[in-house]
């Protein structure tokens, strides 16, 4: 929350009982409850395009709109050697969805009751 306690930034953080991944979901908001950005990373063992972890992260940009004006996309070795998608395999590439409000998105993720 802001220090007008508005809330700015909601995260997910779902979890890998056997630590083959880890992904966090980032919504920030503006002060008119609208989603203005939003990030998913996801670190993950398995893709066959690096002997270890590969790091993947999309963020995404919103106008007052909700339409997304921009989009960067990097997935990386543990140097941030770039990787190339088509040559990994990614079983954790979950889908996601980007709500166009913030009450609408409290009340999917069920939070405050």
């Amino acid at each position: 929350k802001n220090k007008n306690g508005n809330i700015v930034l909601v995260g997910e953080f779902p979890t890998s009982e056997s630590g083959d991944w880890y992904i966090e979901y980032l919504h920030y908001f503006d002060k008119k409850e609208k989603p203005f950005a939003f990030q998913r990373n996801t670190n993950f063992f398995n893709s066959m395009c690096t002997d270890g972890v590969a790091y993947e992260k999309i963020t995404e940009y919103y106008n007052s709109d909700f339409n997304r004006i921009e989009r960067n996309y990097s997935l990386t070795d543990k140097n941030k050697k770039e990787l190339k998608k088509d040559d990994c395999v990614m079983y954790y590439d979950y889908p996601f969805e980007v709500s166009d409000n913030l009450k609408m998105y409290l009340k999917k993720i069920k939070f405050g009751g």
